[in-house]
């Protein structure tokens, strides 16, 4: 595995992975909690992430938050860039190229790009320039890398819009959809009602229902809900929680609550669910 890091005092962080299949036992702990950038410079890759499953050829490139879950993977060669909110989400978290942007929280679906040969030469070139770049010791270093990440981002943007036809542009109401994605990833845990988010919204619930149903395939609750069992599915399978300390971490009022929310969208029970993983993984 050939990787660089750089994290600043405030803990901003930015790592870039050339990662081979044989070298990780899971991708997930490589990409959670942070925004990431994939791109698959081996033979055609798969991934089940957030239980769909995800499919690019060579030089295609998946965008992911880290409200995405990836559950298994088959691939030989990845190039990863991953960095937080405070690297990132600077002071353009409305613009469409910033943290809620088209590529980030602004698809119902995982964004992906193919790149073309004009756009792979710039990846090659943008790769190595910026593992030069972390070397570098000096105050420039930060917004250097900052910079080049958001180029990165303009250009697969624009790239995303133009193989992506039926991508919705920019307006007043795909903007709404887009904070309330946004909101949902800050607040989940806390606050689990759909009048609450609307609240935020400044909109009534039956308007940002409409739009859901308008520019989304799911209904407001349902994202809810989704990104409540993802959070449940992470912590079973990747920390030594007890399950009422992960029922009380998702604001459900006790164990019971959980356990039926769990098992009516996955067909078993927490404790199941965490006893066949370990069955699996042993």
């Amino acid at each position: 595995m050939i990787s660089s890091h750089y994290q600043t005092e405030i803990n901003e962080v930015f790592t870039m992975l050339e990662v081979q299949y044989h070298e990780v036992d899971e991708l997930n702990h490589l990409t959670q909690g942070s925004f990431c950038i994939v791109w698959n410079v081996g033979e055609p890759a798969a991934f089940h992430i957030d239980n769909q499953l995800v499919t690019i050829k060579q030089n295609c490139v998946l965008f992911l938050t880290e409200a995405n879950v990836i559950e298994h993977t088959k691939f030989t060669t990845l190039r990863i860039m991953h960095f937080n909110h405070a690297f990132f989400c600077k002071d353009q978290k409305h613009s469409e190229l910033g943290c809620q942007g088209v590529l980030f929280f602004g698809s119902a679906n995982i964004p992906k790009i193919s790149l073309t040969n004009e756009m792979l030469s710039f990846c090659e070139w943008t790769w190595n320039w910026l593992f030069e770049e972390l070397q570098n010791r000096d105050a420039y270093k930060l917004p250097v890398l900052q910079s080049t990440i958001d180029l990165i981002i303009a250009v697969s943007t624009r790239a995303f819009k133009v193989q992506n036809i039926e991508f919705i542009s920019t307006n007043f109401e795909v903007d709404i959809i887009k904070e309330y994605h946004f909101l949902i990833e800050k607040h989940y845990k806390t606050i689990t009602t759909v009048e609450a988010y609307a609240k935020m919204l400044h909109i009534s619930p039956k308007s940002l229902s409409n739009l859901f149903k308008k520019y989304d395939n799911r209904t407001p609750f349902e994202i809810i809900k989704e990104r409540r069992q993802l959070q449940a599915v992470r912590l079973l399978k990747h920390t030594s929680k007890s399950i009422s300390k992960i029922a009380e971490e998702l604001s459900f009022t006790d164990i019971y609550t959980f356990s039926r929310f769990f098992k009516t969208n996955t067909g078993i029970s927490p404790s199941h669910y965490r006893k066949k993983i370990k069955q699996l993984t042993k």
